[in-house]
């Protein structure tokens, strides 16, 4: 077939030269060019052309053209046949021009149409008249040498190898035509001796054109008296395109147009590969990371990365075994060590029946149950008791609670100044750190939500120098607690230390570490916040000799190792210093810079505070006790503190952006704060609202519930057994239950004693 044809032969598809011969079939053809036998098409034949003219070989030869890529070399063997005809020019090789004439017969053109616009170069045919007579003439395509001529059918005398005679079979082939008809009658048939026998003529056709309308690719129709058929312009190929350019199809005007194709420049390799960039030759690889082995692995082998390559490594044996599995907050029956059943906790569990008409669902005390929506008021409360909303439903009369369950019976009286720290371990339960009469620390790990069974009690620092409102505990991922805490041997003598616990409860492998020692007094006052960018403790604390607040940035989480000591170079001479960390890593710390002066903030630039700090404006009014910052769900801190005025006050800042450097707004929550106003905790409830607890000038023990991120509204104040006398320090956590755990020392026991109380409804409002 034509070389512009594409055949299966033998499973493999090629561009056959051969006009005459295809597949080894012995059919002879009538001699054409080979491409115009009108099997070709623009979409196949005329682009390989096209793209061989322009130097592309290979698989991209054949590209999206229904030809295997594997017969590319076939395929270019097949074009650059010296006798296959299809050299239209008489160039050495084929060209552009060669390409663009085939492609524009293939599209139906002819005569001046085949070489408008085209450099014909200075071939044997250089000029439009050579070119159509070349193919006019079948473009010479006489195949190569002749070695031996077969007689087919209605022939005799073959084979012939070297001479010989070939005649017609007249059995098969009819002799020369030599009959003729008359005027007005036609051959019917022709017999074999070349006789004809003749019929009359019929007249001419009845049938009368009206309409010739234009098809597709075609303007002009219908025509139905005179007109012209015309080419659409999105079916003409551009006649003017020069040397490598090529036809490209503008689909915004619906024309072909001739495009210079992109060159590339400059090839990159990205993640995985070696070798760019590259801007003239080069090689682009697999980086070594991406090699696999490059022989199977053994039986039990699998590929590991070896450090500097991946290679076949012995599989893991797999001898680890889990011994315990713990179960965490909303969830019972941990733990399991051998075999077991986990279950939802009550706590999690709603009503298996849908509630009726006017009923939500309620927690009862002990599990959520349908109940009617309707509040109604008491008709009547006993002398001292107050209204409230209780947890089962409803409006109902209560009294103070006056029952506070006990966590640690102390062996002497306590210092009226021992610090007690609180936090939620990762099973949901109370971890208490306290500094004990003997001044030792102290970790009292609850065994239960109300801390009065199953607690596990731990002297954790025997040493006796633990000094008092300086204990600060965190809680990292890992479940194992980090305390931060003065080590103070003299009035005059105090460092920072830090115990990070060994296990969840605190009971061994603990790990106590001197941060700073740096001058003689040093580490009062700390506290401690877990980075959230890299999991690592930060503590702030007082530097007395130094005059200044100071930041450890521990190295890893136990703080032995890589720690960065920075004095923040602010004084702060008193107050409680406390912290919070940003989601950046960068911390903010609120402490009180001098004697009679308000509370200021720290904004650090980096995690260490070593550099870029900044001081938001806050608080001028003479601070009072002590601060804590906290950074709610919405990223804008909260702030609580004391100060003198009038009355020693209570306040909250809301901060108006995640710096607390604009739009903060202030809330005084309370005007009797005790003068001292040491006692003074915050956390954040379940719905992301502050909790307070702080003593009053009256001694008695305080929760103020925020009813609102600002605490400027809808706040419930209760106070919690006011006829005990509490001691200066208190704390204050809120597990997944929402019901806030309030451990502090009740000074009014002999020995004094450290107390529990687990509250019964968020504000500790309903006992």
């Amino acid at each position: 077939m034509p070389i512009a044809n594409l055949r299966r032969c033998s499973g493999v598809l090629a561009l056959v030269v051969s006009s005459v011969l295809a597949c080894s079939s012995s059919t002879s053809e009538a001699q054409v060019c080979p491409f115009d036998d009108g099997n070709s098409s623009l979409a196949v034949e005329g682009l390989i052309l096209t793209r061989y003219a322009l130097g592309i070989t290979g698989p991209p030869l054949v590209a999206s053209t229904g030809i295997n890529a594997v017969d590319a070399p076939t395929v270019e063997a097949s074009i650059n046949c010296p006798s296959c005809g299809l050299n239209i020019t008489g160039n050495p090789t084929m060209t552009v021009a060669d390409a663009t004439i085939i492609s524009r017969k293939l599209a139906g053109l002819s005569g001046a149409q085949l070489t408008n616009g085209l450099v014909l170069g200075s071939g044997t045919r250089n000029t439009p008249a050579a070119v159509e007579s070349f193919l006019l003439a079948g473009c010479g395509a006489t195949g190569g040498t002749v070695t031996s001529i077969t007689a087919g059918a209605g022939l005799f005398g073959g084979t012939i190898t070297t001479t010989g005679t070939i005649a017609v079979n007249p059995a098969v082939v009819q002799s020369r035509v030599s009959g003729t008809c008359t005027v007005g009658s036609s051959i019917r048939a022709i017999a074999a001796d070349g006789t004809v026998t003749c019929q009359a003529d019929t007249t001419g056709g009845t049938g009368t054109v009206t309409s010739v309308g234009a098809g597709i690719g075609l303007n002009g129709g219908p025509v139905t008296t005179s007109g012209a058929l015309s080419i659409a312009p999105s079916f003409r190929l551009p006649q003017t395109c020069t040397t490598g350019q090529l036809a490209r199809f503008d689909n915004t005007v619906n024309v072909w147009e001739c495009v210079t194709p992109a060159v590339v420049t400059n090839v990159a390799t990205g993640p995985g590969l070696t070798g760019g960039p590259i801007t003239s030759t080069g090689t682009v690889g697999l980086a070594v990371t991406q090699l696999l082995p490059t022989v199977a692995c053994a039986s039990g082998e699998i590929a590991k990365w070896n450090g500097a390559a991946w290679a076949c490594a012995a599989a893991a044996s797999g001898s680890g075994s889990v011994t315990s599995v713990a179960t965490g907050p909303g969830l019972t029956g941990g733990p399991i060590t051998t075999a077991g059943t986990v279950n939802l906790a009550t706590t999690q569990l709603l009503p298996t029946t849908a509630c009726s008409t006017d009923q939500i669902i309620k927690w009862n005390g002990t599990a959520w149950v349908c109940a009617s929506s309707l509040l109604t008021l008491p008709a009547a409360c006993l002398a001292g008791q107050f209204v409230t909303i209780a947890n089962t439903g409803g409006i109902r009369c209560a009294s103070l609670p006056s029952t506070l369950s006990v966590a640690y019976t102390a062996t002497a009286a306590l210092n009226a100044f021992n610090g007690v720290a609180a936090t939620i371990g990762l099973d949901g339960l109370p971890v208490i750190a306290f500094v004990s009469d003997a001044k030792t620390l102290v970790v009292l790990k609850c065994g239960n939500a109300p801390c009065n069974s199953g607690n596990t009690v731990t002297v954790a620092d025997t040493s006796g120098f633990v000094g008092s409102l300086s204990l600060a505990i965190a809680m990292p991922s890992d479940g194992n607690p980090v305390v931060s805490y003065a080590h103070e041997p003299s009035v005059v003598s105090s460092s920072l230390r830090v115990m990070k616990c060994g296990n969840a409860l605190c009971s061994s492998g603990n790990t106590i570490t001197t941060v700073d020692n740096t001058v003689a007094e040093v580490g009062r006052k700390s506290a401690i916040a877990i980075s959230p960018s890299d999991g690592l403790p930060v503590i702030s604390y007082f530097s007395k000799t130094d005059v200044q607040l100071k930041v450890a940035k521990c190295g890893n989480p136990a703080c032995n190792a890589g720690n960065t000591l920075t004095l923040v170079g602010s004084a702060a001479l008193s107050g409680v210093s406390s912290i919070a960390v940003r989601a950046s890593g960068n911390p903010l710390i609120t402490y009180s810079p001098s004697s009679g002066a308000g509370w200021a903030i720290i904004n650090c630039g980096n995690p260490q505070c070593s550099s870029g700090n900044t001081l938001p404006s806050f608080d001028t009014v003479q601070g009072l006790g002590a601060s804590v910052i906290l950074i709610p769900p919405d990223s804008l801190p909260v702030i609580v503190y004391g100060i003198f005025s009038a009355f020693a006050q209570l306040k909250v800042a809301k901060c108006g952006d995640a710096d607390c450097s604009s739009g903060n707004t202030y809330s005084t929550v309370d005007t009797s704060l005790a003068t001292n106003g040491a006692v003074l905790a915050m956390a954040l409830s379940t719905d992301g609202f502050p909790v307070l607890n702080y003593r009053r000038s009256s001694g008695g023990l305080r929760i103020l519930k925020c009813g609102g991120a600002d605490c400027s509204s809808g706040n419930i104040s209760t106070a919690v057994a006011a006829a005990v006398n509490y001691a200066a320090v208190g704390a204050i956590t809120v597990p997944a239950d929402g019901l806030p755990v309030i451990p502090y020392f009740d000074s009014t026991s002999n020995p004094d004693l450290l107390r529990v109380l687990k509250c019964s409804d968020a504000g500790c409002g309903n006992p």
